[in-house]
């Protein structure tokens, strides 16, 4: 994981070392002022002297000077690296989850996938700038403070050393604490965005069945466990930073006790007792940024990590598949058995051939494997069992790509994006202009609503098509779907929210629009498959008849009982 980390610095490495560098210029420079200081009391103070007391004034203002530009240079440029790693980082993980199976997401809350997406990733670019800004200059000048104090007083170094010593390991030990916590922090941070996320979405919902009160609670439980880990972390960073409080006291009554011994044996003066006391002064200031460093480094290191299993995850696998090119659209399923992982078998041992140009209907129950038939199709999963193929080729063989770019899918779950009217349409086809977006939908039978809007095309639709109504938004999705220009066209239950005059003129528009292309209808309602060319019926993940309507009201009984269910008596007989 740090390696991966570090790797992520390769691209910025010139500007990071740069970095580095003044960082430790200005730590370096940060041990001059006491020394001058020490010279300023002996040489312009004591020997009274104005012209060499001025003349240190002014070498002490310029090293200020120098301080003041390099921490100036660092800050900015360091916020600069850390705000480009975050964005790299950023779009590596959201390029990695687009390509993630159906079977990650199945199982994943896109509540903590986002707190990873964004709070995570923000607090790992956060100690890039902090590498440099904290880390170095704090070692830099802890050890050059080191040094000098040896070099005025040995003895008094030795001191301040042992009890610097004792402080390392202390924060070593207080340091593995914060990590544990903050990891703590971060998971019960991922359930709260989860869980905020999915209330939110679905808050009509929640509206329509009076459920308020009972996720406000579910939503306090889970936010009292993040306010106590977030407490416990308080208390963990609070005795840290007050610890360095006690432990510069401690010093400092040291320093205090053994100059006036030293002092008093003659081998130290006043003014190198005031150097000790500035350096103690300079030597606070990095310790509080040593501080502040392991903080946000435990911090960080707890949000990457998650970050960094998310980045483990298997990709869709073949990538690196070539693509089908031209396919006509004839579809063969041979002996094909799916499970979703650790249950059992959704379809069993399927076999049909679709030609191209033809209309296929599925139906049957709820749960007898329709849409997960599709999903098969559309190369979301693949068969446990048998094999697929378009034109005669294995889809198993080629590029998931490829495929999908053969088909338009229609989904009962009717999915718009908080873009315009136009915008939504055109995403079946980016490269469609508004001429064919126009044409897409006046089959879909949607340019007469789209009129009615003020804004007509460049009207917002709201988040996931809000401000639309349910069979509004199916035409959407259906003249998306034409805009494509596809091979095959997938219906997934796309006419529900249809009312049954705007479902005939539509079916026909649609069939004169897909003459010649491979259609697949998932229907509930029989009345809008009456005309396909062949209607398989699913029963338990079987395929327990097939034929046309008519056929199959004499052959099948499980038809036969949705048909009574659904149709007149005129339909009835007259198919019949």
């Amino acid at each position: 994981m740090i390696v991966y980390f570090i790797r992520s610095l390769t691209a910025y490495k010139g500007w990071f070392f740069f970095l580095v560098i003044i960082s430790a210029l200005g730590g370096l420079l940060e041990l001059v002022f006491p020394l001058g200081v020490r010279d300023l009391l002996e040489e312009g103070v004591f020997l009274q002297s104005w012209p060499v007391l001025f003349r240190k004034i002014g070498f002490l203002a310029l090293v200020e000077g120098a301080v003041f530009l390099f921490s100036l240079l660092g800050s900015y440029y360091g916020g600069k690296l850390s705000a480009r790693v975050e964005n790299d980082l950023r779009m590596t993980l959201f390029r990695h989850l687009t390509h993630l199976s159906f079977a990650f997401f199945d199982y994943s809350r896109t509540g903590k996938l986002m707190a990873t997406l964004m709070g995570d990733i923000s607090e790992a670019g956060d100690l890039v700038s902090r590498i440099p800004g904290d880390f170095v200059v704090s070692l830099v000048t802890a050890v050059g403070t080191i040094i000098l104090l040896l070099y005025l007083n040995r003895p008094l170094g030795l001191v301040v050393i042992v009890l610097m010593a004792f402080k390392v390991v202390h924060t070593i030990v207080i340091s593995g604490k914060l990590r544990n916590q903050y990891g703590r922090n971060r998971r019960e941070f991922g359930h709260l965005s989860a869980l905020g996320e999915e209330n939110l979405s679905g808050i009509r919902m929640i509206r329509a069945y009076s459920a308020e009160h009972h996720i406000i609670e579910a939503f306090q439980k889970v936010a009292d466990a993040y306010l106590r880990a977030r407490e416990q972390t308080f208390f963990l960073g609070a005795y840290f930073g007050s610890s360095i409080s006690l432990f510069t006291h401690l010093i400092q009554f040291a320093i205090l006790l053994m100059g006036v011994f030293e002092i008093r044996r003659g081998a130290m003066t006043i003014a190198d007792l005031v150097a000790y006391f500035l350096y103690v002064g300079v030597f606070i200031k990095p310790a509080m940024k040593l501080v502040f460093f392991v903080e946000a480094y435990q911090k960080s290191m707890a949000g990457f990590r998650r970050f960094y299993e998310l980045i483990r995850v298997e990709e869709e696998s073949g990538k690196d598949l070539p693509p089908l090119e031209a396919p006509h659209g004839t579809i063969e399923f041979r002996h094909v058995s799916f499970h979703y992982k650790g249950l059992p078998d959704v379809l069993h041992d399927l076999s049909f051939t679709i030609r191209k140009g033809e209309t296929i209907a599925f139906v049957g129950e709820t749960g007898s494997g329709k849409t997960t038939l599709l999903s098969l199709l559309l190369r979301f999963y693949d068969p446990t069992k048998g094999h697929i193929y378009l034109d005669g080729k294995d889809v198993a063989d080629y590029s998931r790509d490829s495929i999908r770019r053969a088909i338009a899918f229609v989904s009962q779950d009717v999915f718009l994006f908080s873009g315009t009217i136009a915008e939504n349409i055109a995403y079946g086809n980016l490269f469609a202009g508004m001429e064919a977006v126009q044409k897409a939908a006046e089959r879909a039978h949607a340019a007469s609503f789209i009129g009615r809007f003020p804004q007509s095309y460049d009207t917002a639709v709201g988040q996931r098509g809000v401000r639309l109504s349910g069979g509004q938004r199916q035409r959407l999705s259906i003249a998306r779907a034409i805009a494509r220009h596809p091979q095959v066209y997938l219906f997934d239950d796309s006419f529900s929210a249809l009312d049954y005059q705007t479902d005939a003129a539509l079916r026909q528009a649609l069939a004169k629009q897909t003459h010649d292309a491979t259609v697949i209808i998932v229907a509930q309602r029989l009345s809008t498959i009456l005309h396909a060319d062949q209607i398989l019926v699913l029963d338990g993940g079987r395929i327990v008849g097939r034929g046309t309507h008519s056929a199959l009201l004499r052959s099948c009984e499980t038809y036969r009982e949705i048909a009574l269910s659904q149709l007149s008596a005129a339909e009835l007989g007259e198919e019949g």
